[in-house]
């Protein structure tokens, strides 16, 4: 985990204060050969507030480099948006893409059988010469001679 004293120390041995702009400090951090997303981070524990550091860093953590979930609270102190996720809620809205998938594969299942129910008039239309096949003959020429 990126601290921010190291940080700290880092600019100072390079003659930037920790108040620095952010430009000058990413391209501190670039010819320092950090990774991108370390200078993001870096940065980002750079100008946060030294009280929630902890919980911050590892939210911060958990939404880039895992597949686990947030809490509200997590959302909350990385966003400054009050959300408020229920479990009521994300069990109505599971329901409903079930809902909505099963409708979907009605509709596929739907149109195939249509498809294959014309599909097969036709063919017999064709191999029976009625309706609008009644004296076509695609494959054999007949000479009027």
């Amino acid at each position: 985990m990126i601290d921010r004293h190291h940080i700290e120390a880092l600019l100072s041995a390079n003659g930037l204060p920790p108040t620095a702009a952010d430009e000058e400090v990413r391209a501190l951090l670039i010819e320092a050969r950090w990774n991108v997303h370390d200078v993001e981070t870096a940065l980002t524990v750079l100008r946060e507030s030294t009280a929630t550091d902890d919980k911050s860093i590892n939210s911060i953590h958990r939404v880039f480099w895992s597949d686990s979930r947030l809490s509200s609270a997590d959302i909350n102190s990385l966003l400054g948006v009050q959300v408020t996720v229920h479990p009521a809620d994300i069990a109505t809205n599971r329901q409903l893409a079930g809902s909505r998938q099963a409708l979907w594969y009605g509709l596929i299942l739907t149109l195939l059988t249509i498809t294959i129910v014309i599909g097969t008039v036709f063919y017999f239309m064709y191999s029976n010469q009625a309706g609008m096949f009644f004296g076509f003959n695609l494959f054999r020429y007949e000479s009027t001679t």
